[in-house]
């Protein structure tokens, strides 16, 4: 195989592990998964994961009365940053997958749409397992 067979080969595969990651994504979206978003579920294991640590510091009520806010903080933080990451990642992958796209010729497309329709199947088997 050529450099240019082993560019337009790489091309391609990348192009299908994109299409894995942004359809995965749309149908977690869909599905209307809440990774990153506070819960009740996700503040009781902020307060019991504050609890034990205070306790195992043996924090006095006036270090746990200040660090407080600075752990929601962070929280609040780490959660807008993962947002964030998750927004600009399926930025990125869609800008990139167009590139490689336009690089396809027509046969090609269409066996892509067929990978894309094989994988929008068995993700969706897949997330109907979830919890």
């Amino acid at each position: 195989m050529t450099l240019r067979a082993w560019k337009i080969l790489a091309g391609l595969v990348l192009l299908f592990a994109l299409g894995v990651v942004t359809g995965g994504a749309l149908v977690l979206k869909a599905k209307g998964w809440t990774r990153w978003q506070r819960t009740p579920a996700t503040d009781a294991w902020s307060e019991r994961w504050f609890a034990q640590m205070a306790d195992k510091l043996a924090l006095r009520e006036d270090q746990r009365t200040q660090m407080r806010p600075m752990v929601e903080q962070l929280q609040k933080e780490l959660r807008e940053l993962q947002q964030h990451t998750a927004k600009r990642t399926g930025e990125i992958i869609q800008q990139r997958g167009k590139e490689m796209w336009d690089l396809l010729d027509e046969a090609q497309r269409e066996k892509y749409r067929a990978l894309q329709e094989e994988q929008k199947l068995h993700r969706a088997a897949t997330v109907s397992q979830l919890p």
